[in-house]
């Protein structure tokens, strides 16, 4: 999730950073002002994205929760609470930015090994993969349903 629309905002942040070696149509790159404008706009947009995986983060957990269980859920949005404090990583310093980051690894860990205990228990059953995105209720209703139209 976090890599799939942070990819053009680090493309232009970085393209805003290498304005920090190469001089661009003669502006000169060695006034301070210039500097600090293209550096402060770059930690900004760092900024402004970890507040968005925050927020994104807790969403998900809380949608989540029926599917993926009580656990997962609690755990992603303890991992959104710490994104949220990993937003400010100039006032937390870098160890509790490495555990804030360490829970969200942790977290998608767990996400995946539920995936596979899901997958698993859905092919000991005998289904099908849209059974598994279907819910419980759901896949309750066709089976019921099969029954009745035989």
């Amino acid at each position: 999730m976090r890599d799939c629309y942070c990819h053009p905002v680090m493309f232009v942040l970085g393209l805003l950073q290498g304005r920090l070696v190469y001089s661009v149509y003669g502006i000169s790159n060695n006034n301070s002002a210039i500097l600090e404008m293209i550096v402060a706009v770059y930690y900004g947009g760092l900024h402004a994205i970890t507040i968005a995986f925050a927020v994104a983060t807790f969403i998900l957990s809380i949608a989540m929760k029926r599917t993926y269980g009580a656990m997962v859920a609690y755990l992603g949005i303890f991992v959104g609470a710490l994104d949220l404090l990993f937003a400010f990583p100039w006032l937390i310093g870098p160890i509790p930015s490495l555990i804030c980051q360490t829970f969200f690894a942790l977290w998608f860990l767990a996400i995946g090994a539920k995936m596979l205990r899901i997958h698993r228990e859905q092919q000991n059953r005998g289904g099908s993969l849209p059974d598994i995105l279907a819910g419980p209720e759901q896949v309750e209703l066709r089976v019921s349903g099969d029954s009745d139209s035989s």
